[in-house]
């Protein structure tokens, strides 16, 4: 059984906003050279109210090394992470397959860039480090006098995972490829010092709107061992969302500041807000947003739209065999 929250605090409410993949390639480069005052600004109207919100960012943070034999490489300077803290983004999860898009030599870099740029403000980041000690910790935040420990984490079975895992005295990201163990057991342990414990994974097939049995199997896994919050990205587009047992899970957000909206379903995309008291969701909600030709995200409108996107939604929870959140609400 798992241990109760260990705050006499834990009774006020803390709310998330969660988003999808995030990158700064091609035109979506652009949006680094906008002014500060108004750089990301509507991703800060869409996040920064919440107490935490975490994105995916995938990309490798360097202007150096040898891309890797993949189709698509992103990189990104270091003031990505500057201009995502002024949009309100809080923590970040670089477990994915491009973090390490430029090799050795661009880890090296994406890791100096995280521990420089955190000292001036940056956003936390989880996932990645020198070992997987480094990539498989939780950063560990203090808010309205609660523990939240935050992890990340890759599925994906690509290159990356299988020359860049994170190992004992090897640099990289946190795969589950091979197994999930060593997640599950760090779950476990923070279960009984923290709060609440959300659980950022990246996994899944790309444009299916229902999730893997290596998704479901490693969601399960990751809520036995005591995830209040498990989130997904990789798709490319939402999967299903809701409860599995005491737990909000959250397949995948799809992208979110991204060079793709030539098709519908790549630039539909949203930000899932949850409000917790303690381990317990009091309420949950999408708001779907429309990527523009910037890569930037912006609020959805019209009607009709939002109740294809709530149809949507319900279908994809469904099938992902979760039920509706307490509150749920699409718009």
């Amino acid at each position: 059984m798992c241990a109760p929250p260990v705050s006499a605090k834990a009774t006020q409410v803390i709310e998330f906003a969660f988003a999808g993949d995030v990158h700064f390639t091609e035109q979506v480069a652009g949006l680094l050279r906008v002014p500060k005052d108004r750089r990301l600004a509507r991703v800060r109207a869409l996040m920064s109210a919440a107490d935490v919100s975490m994105v995916n960012f995938e990309s490798a943070i360097t202007g150096r090394g040898t891309p890797a034999p993949k189709v698509y490489h992103f990189r990104a300077p270091a003031s990505s992470l500057d201009a995502l803290a002024s949009a309100g983004v809080d923590v970040v999860t670089m477990a994915n397959n491009h973090a390490v898009d430029f090799g050795k030599v661009g880890l090296a870099d994406t890791l100096s860039a995280v521990d420089k740029h955190r000292d001036r403000g940056a956003p936390w980041v989880v996932g990645i480090g020198r070992n997987l000690g480094q990539a498989n910790a939780p950063v560990v935040l203090r808010v309205k006098g609660q523990r939240i420990a935050v992890f990340g984490a890759t599925d994906i079975p690509d290159w990356t995972a299988a020359h860049y895992a994170a190992g004992r005295n090897r640099g990289g990201v946190n795969s589950t490829v091979r197994s999930d163990a060593a997640l599950v057991s760090a779950v476990k342990q923070w279960r009984s010092r923290a709060d609440i414990v959300v659980v950022f994974m990246h996994w899944g097939m790309e444009y299916t709107k229902c999730p893997s049995r290596s998704q479901r199997t490693k969601a399960s896994d990751l809520v036995g061992a005591g995830a209040d919050l498990v989130i997904g990205s990789h798709p490319h587009i939402q999967q299903g969302m809701g409860m599995k047992g005491r737990a909000l899970v959250a397949y995948s957000l799809g992208n979110f500041i991204w060079f793709w909206n030539d098709r519908l379903d790549r630039a539909s995309t949203g930000v899932l807000h949850v409000k917790m008291r303690g381990r317990q969701v009091v309420r949950a909600w999408w708001k779907p947003t429309h990527t523009l030709n910037s890569g930037e995200p912006t609020p959805v409108t019209d009607r009709a739209r939002i109740a294809q996107v709530a149809r949507d939604l319900r279908q994809r929870g469904d099938c992902a065999g979760l039920k509706t959140p307490a509150g749920w609400k699409v718009g």
